[in-house]
């Protein structure tokens, strides 16, 4: 990490956000015990490895309460609560934030694919380094306008994923434009919001 922190310093490229491991599924369990150490060791050597990157976010996957009714907002909130203690102290402590992904529903509802559950999720962190990633195309299969959720969110926003799709089940990552995307109504809803940040392609 170290050289390849010297050899970007030595290009001039900078690292805005990390994509730490993320949970599998909806509810974010594990197979086994093992599994579960592993991953969450992993977690939090990917923020230590942001750090050392000098990358300011690192952007994570909310989970759902699978045991609770998916109406149930604060059941779920908690549950992200408990999932990510750990990484939000050691992120605190390193100085790199946490941006929580919108997630988008596929045949079922999920939790944290809205702008309600993500603000949900952030004011019950109660810090500045809780923040929001927004991923246009996943809000493509949750939204036909994301002018009104990009708007909600506001300055939450610290984070984007950049990528265009058909609004289908099928995640395809498609380059800016190849999609159904209205990407002047996106744009201008960031350039209303303040939105300066960068545009991380997927």
């Amino acid at each position: 990490v170290d050289e390849i922190r010297n050899e970007a310093e030595r290009l001039g490229c900078v690292f805005s956000q990390s994509h730490p491991p993320y949970r599998r599924g909806r509810e974010g369990t594990f197979a086994t015990a093992e599994e579960e150490a592993f991953f969450r060791a992993m977690s939090l050597r990917a923020l230590e490895i942001t750090a050392m990157l000098g990358a300011k976010w690192a952007v994570i996957h909310p989970v759902m309460d699978v045991t609770a009714d998916i109406n149930d907002v604060d059941a779920h909130v908690r549950y992200n609560q408990q999932m990510f203690a750990r990484e939000a102290e050691l992120a605190a402590k390193l100085g790199v934030g946490l941006a929580f992904e919108n997630m988008f529903d596929g045949d079922q509802r999920r939790f944290g694919s809205t702008a309600e559950d993500l603000i949900a999720i952030q004011d019950s962190f109660h810090s500045d380094l809780i923040g929001v990633c927004w991923d246009v195309g996943h809000a493509n299969r949750m939204y036909r306008d994301q002018l009104k959720p990009i708007r909600r969110l506001g300055s939450r926003i610290k984070a984007l994923h950049i990528d265009d799709n058909y609004g289908t089940a099928r995640d395809v990552h498609l380059l800016p434009y190849e999609g159904l995307i209205d990407w002047s109504k996106v744009l201008r809803a960031l350039r209303e919001i303040g939105y300066d940040h960068d545009f991380a392609f997927e």
